[in-house]
């Protein structure tokens, strides 16, 4: 997997589908746009059809594409999970993936949080005990 070309593959499927939705929507947004009003004003004035288009018109017509793109974004992620399972590519994902099922709990590995402790009498008198605690796992050995 070191040469470029064998990436090609992976990112056709991964893009395919995508790209066309994507220029759907550019598209439409485009077609919509194009016939208001404030085109027609802008091309009345004299400006050059490439001005009108890429200043005026793809401010508003790339909405529907914006919006789109964040959950294509989290289907793009979980679907390189299935990719590089299928491709056989070692990546972080598969990783993350595995990290996630070793370590079932909540706290990261390896790290320190804060455990504070409220006692009756420093309650009242306002004080509050501060101890660390290393995170561990169900069986009480700390994480590594």
């Amino acid at each position: 997997m070191d040469r470029p070309a064998s990436r090609v593959l992976p990112v056709l499927t991964l893009s395919t589908a995508y790209v066309a939705y994507i220029a759907r929507l550019t598209r439409a947004g485009m077609l919509e746009v194009l016939r208001q009003d404030f085109i027609r004003t802008a091309r009345a004035k004299g400006l050059a059809e490439s001005v009108v288009v890429l200043k005026h018109a793809l401010k508003l017509g790339i909405l529907p594409v914006v919006s789109y793109l964040g959950p294509a974004a989290a289907r793009i992620i979980m679907g390189s999970i299935v990719v590089e399972q299928i491709f056989a590519i070692p990546d972080c994902w598969v990783r993350l993936v595995d990290l996630a099922h070793v370590n079932s709990i909540g706290a990261p590995a390896g790290r320190e949080r804060l455990a504070i402790r409220v006692d009756g009498e420093s309650a009242v008198g306002g004080e509050v005990a501060v101890r660390r605690s290393r995170s561990c796992n169900t069986s009480g050995q700390p994480l590594l």
